[in-house]
């Protein structure tokens, strides 16, 4: 039996660089690094190639920002009659960058206004009172009517956004709003003075004529005329 060939690893490919950042763990390296690597052996017509499992070692790798590593890597099992006999490792290079602070996304300013329909009948604020906020912040308006005066509604752009005096809301454009106030009714309980004038009811039935105050009088006289002239 002529005895079995044996070839010898000659080389081994080189991956491409991976790249990081600052702060990333050997064991987070470890995902982004491959698993197979090239090796080529055999001379002349008779070289091959093959993919080989790689193991990669830590090395001087900290993960420490705009430096570059070079890790090594031992070969796993290799194709069969193949050797190495130079114990050829894997090699790549691993680059550390500086980690990108990304600045947080600052929110669109609004203007808030308040405003009434007349100053005559009462007043407005808003609270908190600022120049300008941010989308997402909460603002109460409140609105109080003057003596004689009572609030209506809440309007923007002419349409009604709340009935309460105390219109609380999230903030999400510019907008000017109205307190839109009116004149309160009179007491309807309020005694009309000229009730004084008015026809008093005599009697106990619903049929009882009613007669104007002057007119009790003026038959009372004639009563008592009548009866004066009996007795005379």
């Amino acid at each position: 039996t002529p005895p079995v060939e044996t070839k010898d690893v000659i080389s081994v490919e080189k991956p491409e660089k991976v790249t990081v950042e600052e702060g990333t763990t050997f064991e987070d390296l470890k995902k982004d690094l491959p698993k197979i690597v090239t090796v080529h052996f055999g001379e002349g017509e008779k070289a091959e190639t093959a993919d080989v499992e790689v193991t990669w070692e830590k090395g001087e790798y900290k993960g420490e920002a705009e430096k570059t590593y070079t890790l090594s890597g031992t070969l796993g099992k290799l194709p069969e009659n193949v050797t190495n006999t130079k114990n050829l490792k894997a090699e790549i290079k691993v680059e550390v960058t500086k980690k990108e602070v990304t600045p947080p996304v600052e929110k669109e300013e609004y203007t808030i206004t308040v405003s009434v329909n007349d100053s005559k009948m009462g007043t407005v604020k808003l609270n908190p009172e600022k120049d300008s906020y941010k989308e997402g912040d909460v603002v109460t308006a409140t609105a109080a009517a003057k003596e004689g005066y009572k609030f209506v509604n809440w309007t923007v752009d002419g349409k009604a956004v709340s009935d309460k005096a105390e219109f609380t809301f999230k903030v999400d454009r510019t907008l000017t709003l109205k307190a839109n106030f009116e004149k309160a009714a009179e007491n309807p309980n309020q005694e009309d003075p000229k009730d004084d004038d008015k026809a008093v009811q005599t009697g106990d039935t619903a049929g009882s004529p009613i007669v104007p105050i002057a007119g009790l009088a003026l038959a009372a006289g004639a009563v008592m005329a009548a009866v004066r002239k009996k007795e005379d």
